[in-house]
C-alpha cells in the first residue's frame, strides 16, 4: 500500500514538473506616455463592442485601437467635450452606450456619430462606479449617495443621501446579479436592492 501511494505521488509530481515545464511565460508590455497614453495614473478601463479599449485616466480620455491612442480632454467653451479631464469609472450598457463618469466632471456619454461626449445634467458630480440592472436602468454610484437612471426619462432617483446626515454616503462599488443589485458603500456596508424588497443589507446568498 505504501509503495502504491509513493509511486502515485511521483508519478503526479513528474507529471506536474513537466506540464509546469511546458507551459508558456506570460508576458506584459508596459504602454506609456511614450505610446500617446495621456496619464500613468489609471483609474478605470473598458472594452467596447467594436473592441476599442477605453482608458479613464486623471489626464484625460484614451481610446485604444490596439496600435494608437486617441485623447479625449476637457477643452473649454466646448459643450461636446469633457467637463472636466479627470475619469473615474467607465461603462458600456446593453444598448452599446458608452458611460463616463468623472472626478468631478459629472455624467457623460459618449456620442459614437459624432466622435464627441453629451454632458448628462446629473445630481452629482464626483462619479464612482456605473452598472445597468435587467431593466435597463443605469446605476450610478458618487462620492455623496447612490442613483438609478432612467434615460429614456433622463430623471435620476435618489438612494443613500448624505443630505441631512454627517456621514458622508460614498458608493464604493456596484454589482449586478440576475434581478437584484448589489452596492457596496462606505460607512454602511453591503446592501442589496430588488424591485419587491427594495434595499436590505445583504449578502450573496
Amino acid at each position: 500500500m505504501y509503495r502504491a501511494v509513493l509511486l502515485l505521488i511521483l508519478t503526479v509530481s513528474c507529471s506536474f514538473e513537466k506540464s509546469f515545464s511546458q507551459s508558456k511565460v506570460i508576458e506584459f508590455e508596459h504602454i506609456t506616455l511614450e505610446d500617446g497614453l495621456s496619464n500613468l495614473r489609471i483609474e478605470a478601463i473598458e472594452q467596447d463592442f467594436m473592441g476599442y479599449i477605453w482608458v479613464g485616466t486623471k489626464r484625460g480620455l484614451c481610446r485604444y485601437n490596439g496600435y494608437d491612442f486617441e485623447v479625449y480632454s476637457s477643452i473649454a467653451y466646448d459643450s461636446t467635450s469633457l467637463r472636466y479631464h479627470q475619469i473615474t469609472s467607465l461603462f458600456e450598457d446593453r444598448e452599446h452606450d458608452l458611460w463616463i463618469g468623472g472626478g468631478v466632471g459629472g455624467l457623460h456619454l459618449y456620442n459614437r456619430e459624432h466622435d464627441n461626449m453629451q454632458r448628462i445634467s446629473f445630481p452629482q458630480d464626483n462619479i464612482t462606479d456605473i452598472s445597468q440592472d435587467f431593466q435597463g436602468y443605469i446605476w450610478v454610484g458618487t462620492s455623496a449617495g447612490l442613483f438609478k437612471y432612467d434615460k429614456l426619462e433622463d430623471k435620476a432617483t435618489e438612494f443613500f443621501s448624505s443630505a441631512d446626515e454627517s456621514v458622508e454616503r460614498i458608493t464604493l462599488g456596484i454589482v449586478q446579479r440576475g434581478e437584484e443589485t448589489f452596492v457596496n458603500m462606505e460607512g454602511l456596508g453591503l446592501y442589496r436592492y430588488n424591485t419587491q424588497k427594495g434595499f436590505q443589507p445583504g449578502s450573496a446568498a
